[in-house]
């Protein structure tokens, strides 16, 4: 309608609309803003403008409106036809609403599934077709996935999901197919609708109710091509016989966790068969004889403990998956795994299975292989790049491994029969960025030299760390480290890589000064080490010390200058006054540490977890910046309920879910500390922000500082007259701990003074 711009005035702003990206394109238009979708909080507000008239729900309608909120995906159209739908209800008519809307986006508020039914309806045959296999089978699967799963299916993929993204119909994040739910439910209804009351001659059977009825009537047919099955929702016992599939002939995707199946059917077909998902399930062997499997390209039977017989894979020349850790009842490989010259992952991490055929050697694509009990191994691919041998019964590193110039990634966990890995033979292995070994043998008055000279130029990463029983009366590490020879087996890539060292449960008492000396040293991890003296000065690159536990650690020789720095101190109940003062004075972006007050270098301080500072003089800042130390005691009582308002940012303390020993932070292992900042002003308080932080919680109840720099800024204009004062409240939620003591800086806020 309106062709040029030179027909608008000066000043003029044109803002154009569409769902398509190459429309703009095609018109020459550059200057392209994505409109994301309302935060949740936002959502929310708008949902129960239209469904209560106003921006928060009616008394016991909250819980509900969340519900409702997150079922429309945050997606405007849906907060307003299901808000206005509502309206007016009572909370009996919402419960009764939801589950009905679950199903099926049609009825009586159908302008959703007409609104989005548009962009669907102009899509070609092919485009529509992949449409319906992202809603109904890959949902959240990656691109390249699905790329391969639908090679052979006619469809052309790449232009296909081209178009689906430029139309918004799906999202690509990390490779990874995203859809929204309401377009997830559209594309379900249209499948549904093919044969509403003969789901046995649909596409895709997604529903359990449907596929429950398929199953128990036996009324598959020729039609189905993929079937996902969540049997945790059917409430009463499945009826399935082996005649089940008898006249689902062209079967391509089959996910049935927990199939209770004990006898594979006879009459199953495999000519079209590209995925076999089947975890859990009863049966004791799969088809018999050779099958053609020329299409199949992933079997998953993980934990299908009564699983004794794989069947002949001689025709899988294109499986590239083969998973069947926990299949505790199974005890060999058929010789026919070598003719899967396509397979990448192997998992083989079942207890029975002590052997692996000679044959494995053929398979040339493998990348992946995990292993768990194995006594022998025969020589593997050279071009495998994961190698798990973790929980084998092996003596020595098997001598084939000098060949895998591909190997990245070695794990040797728990090899309780494992005496030495000091051998030349290794030093062949030029490509090995991350290994991790550990015996944790019975037997802990014997230990085990790691010598580490033949780690190769680019490992850049090493963990060695004891695997101590816990009930065992702690003795000398089955793991030592000599740290005189660390220079010179360090690989000279350090200085222009980076690199993460992780000296878990060692005996040394220092580590090397010359560490300081390792420019791109990122991690350093000491965690648990008993008789660890002193710390020497890191390296500004270091963006992560963990040295909890660290029960003898008295000295820190040298201060923190990285501001983007994480310390774990939790539970070096020894560290002297100098370091405890140099870690709460240093620049980090937050640190855990036992302390019994806070630090000088604090000049606003108060007694309790609050703390109010007078601008003197000033209006409210835009911008806040601060420094906050809190000094937390053992204090058992009531624990503080979070308020809805502590939801803004949540912050997981340090890096430590990147440790080997990241285990030992289960969810009962960790508090929560909350962060508010109020400006107040004339009478009239604005909100800055908060935060929530996840702490690990210490071991010894001890008094312990938590430091932690934050920023927050205001969303609106303050008024530039009259005195203002900022106020912050920290709470820690737990039964144990409490905030005794907090102190503050301001970091980018001159001329203020304490008010308490």
């Amino acid at each position: 309608m309106a062709k040029e711009t030179q027909w608008f005035g000066y000043g003029s702003r044109i803002l154009i609309t569409t769902q398509d990206q190459r429309l703009l394109s095609a018109h020459g238009i550059s200057h392209i803003y994505k409109l994301n979708l309302p935060a949740m909080d936002e959502a929310l507000q708008i949902f129960c403008l239209y469904a209560f008239g106003q921006k928060f729900p009616h008394d016991g309608f909250k819980k509900l409106a969340m519900e409702f909120t997150q079922f429309a995906g945050e997606l405007p159209l849906g907060l307003r036809v299901m808000g206005s739908y509502l309206r007016g209800m009572s909370l009996g008519e919402w419960e009764d609403a939801l589950p009905r809307l679950r199903t099926s986006l049609d009825g009586e508020i159908g302008e959703i599934e007409r609104t989005l039914r548009f962009s669907y309806d102009a899509l070609s045959d092919k485009d529509k077709a992949l449409f319906l296999h992202i809603a109904c089978l890959f949902h959240g699967f990656r691109a390249d996935h699905v790329k391969q799963w639908l090679a052979n299916s006619g469809l052309d993929v790449n232009h296909g999901l081209e178009v689906l993204t430029r139309k918004s119909l799906i999202t690509s994040n990390v490779g990874f197919l995203g859809m929204h739910s309401l377009l997830q439910q559209l594309g379900v209804d249209i499948v549904r609708k093919e044969s509403i009351r003969e789901p046995g001659k649909r596409q895709f059977l997604v529903d359990v109710d449907d596929i429950a009825d398929v199953i128990t009537d036996n009324a598959g047919t020729g039609t189905i091509l993929g079937i996902m099955l969540n049997i945790s929702k059917i409430e009463d016992a499945l009826v399935v016989e082996e005649s089940v599939f008898d006249g689902i002939t062209n079967l391509q995707l089959l996910h049935w966790d927990y199939c209770p199946l004990r006898v594979w059917p006879s009459t199953f077909s495999t000519k079209f068969l590209v995925e076999l998902i089947m975890r859990g399930s009863k049966f004791e062997k799969l088809w018999e004889g050779i099958q053609s499997l020329k299409n199949l390209k992933r079997i998953d039977l993980s934990d299908a403990r009564s699983l004794k017989d794989i069947p002949d894979l001689s025709n899988a020349t294109n499986l590239e998956s083969l998973l069947l850790s926990f299949c505790t009842s199974l005890l060999e490989i058929p010789s026919s795994v070598g003719n899967c010259t396509s397979l990448k992952t192997l998992d083989l991490s079942c207890t029975s299975l002590v052997n692996l055929p000679s044959s494995i050697c053929n398979a040339t694509s493998l990348e992946k292989l995990r292993c768990r009990s194995l006594k022998v191994f025969p020589p593997v691919p050279e071009g495998i790049e994961e190698l798990d041998l973790s929980d084998t019964l092996i003596e020595q590193v098997p001598p084939w491994i000098e060949n895998l110039s591909q190997l990245r990634h070695l794990a040797m966990f728990r090899c309780w029969k494992l005496d030495n890995v000091s051998l030349s033979r290794i030093s062949k292995m030029v490509g090995v960025s991350c290994m991790q070994i550990t015996r944790g043998d019975k037997d802990t008055s014997r230990y085990v030299e790691v010598n580490i000279r033949w780690f190769s130029d680019f490992l850049n990463q090493w963990t060695l760390f004891d695997q101590k029983k816990k009930k065992k009366k702690k003795k000398k590490n089955q793991w030592t480290l000599q740290t005189d020879m660390l220079q010179i087996c360090l690989p000279e890539t350090v200085y222009i890589s980076p690199l993460s060292l992780f000296f878990i449960r060692n005996d040394f008492k220092t580590i090397p000064d010359y560490i300081k000396q390792l420019p791109q040293l990122k991690q350093l991890s000491l965690y648990e080490c008993p008789s660890l003296v002193s710390l020497p000065q890191p390296p500004d690159s270091l963006s992560s010390l963990d040295a909890e536990n660290c029960v003898s650690l008295e000295t820190i020789d040298g201060s923190f200058h990285n501001p983007d720095i994480r310390l774990n101190f939790l539970n070096c109940v020894k560290l002297n006054h100098e370091a405890r003062e140099l870690i709460q004075a240093s620049v980090c972006k937050h640190a855990l540490l036992p302390a019994g007050e806070v630090s000088g270098h604090f000049i606003h301080r108060a007694t309790g977890g609050s703390i109010t500072i007078h601008l003197k003089e000033r209006h409210l800042p835009m911008f806040l910046k601060f420094k906050a130390c809190l000094l937390m005691i053992d204090d058992e009582g009531d624990v503080d309920e979070e308020d809805d308002d502590y939801d803004e940012e949540v912050i997981v303390y340090g890096d430590y879910d990147t440790y080997p020993h990241s285990d030992h932070y289960k969810k009962q292992d960790t508090m929560r500390l909350s962060c508010r900042v109020d400006g107040k002003q004339n009478g009239v308080t604005t909100r800055y922000g908060s935060s929530v932080h996840i702490l690990p919680t210490p071991r010894a109840f001890t008094d312990h500082i938590y430091v932690f720099e934050a920023s927050f800024s205001l969303d609106q204009c303050s008024n530039p007259e009259g005195e203002s004062e900022l106020v912050f409240d920290f709470k820690v939620h737990d039964y144990f701990w409490v905030i005794k003591e907090c102190g503050l800086q301001l970091l980018e806020l001159p001329h203020v003074h304490e008010h308490d």
